[in-house]
């Protein structure tokens, strides 16, 4: 009930009032208190990263993969930039070398390394990643959430999907959990 002062009929551009609690007003600060104290009252964050349900999907695929080709290259696209340090760091403590692609980075360097590098098998983007890059070298795509532009899914398959691709097949992973948006946008991909 909290929310029902207006706090969350607003329209936040940015959500600064999360990081900097004087800058929030009363009724911000009433709903984060409400969330705190009776939603996230007993939430630990390591009991999460211990019962990530979607990561250990995601490992136990990446390894599958990875024993039928330990050569294989994959590609994975999350929207989160924190999702891509997560991923990278996940994927190191269990010993599975990856790369990052991120905006600002020079994308033809980080591709040519990662192209050359025999023990990073895994390259995790966000979606500045998904125009003008060429990766035919892979065909393995793995789409940890979804966008929820459709075309930006599109843009995600036709960095493998191109002129010159050595594959007969690309293959395309799109993970999501039931009753989720995700689940929904790719309902709609499919049908």
């Amino acid at each position: 009930q909290y929310w029902e002062k207006g706090a969350l009929s607003q329209e936040y551009n940015d959500h600064s009032y999360m990081e900097d609690e004087d800058n929030q007003n009363e009724d911000q600060a009433s709903l984060n208190d409400y969330l705190y104290k009776e939603v996230l009252c007993d939430f630990n964050p390591n009991d999460l990263r211990e019962n990530d349900t979607k990561f250990n999907k995601f490992l136990s695929l990446i390894k599958e993969l990875l024993e039928k080709n330990p050569s294989e290259k994959i590609l994975v696209f999350s929207f989160f930039l924190r999702t891509v340090s997560y991923l990278e760091e996940r994927l190191s403590e269990e010993g599975i070398a990856s790369m990052t692609l991120i905006g600002g980075m020079n994308k033809s360097e980080v591709i040519d390394k990662f192209r050359t590098d025999n023990k990073a098998k895994i390259l995790i983007c966000s979606d500045s990643a998904s125009e003008g890059v060429d990766l035919q070298f892979m065909h393995i795509l793995i789409n940890y959430d979804l966008p929820y532009n459709p075309m930006r899914i599109e843009q995600r398959i036709g960095r493998l999907d191109r002129y010159g691709q050595k594959s007969k097949q690309i293959i395309i992973w799109n993970l999501f959990h039931k009753g989720t948006v995700d689940e929904k946008i790719y309902s709609r991909l499919i049908n």
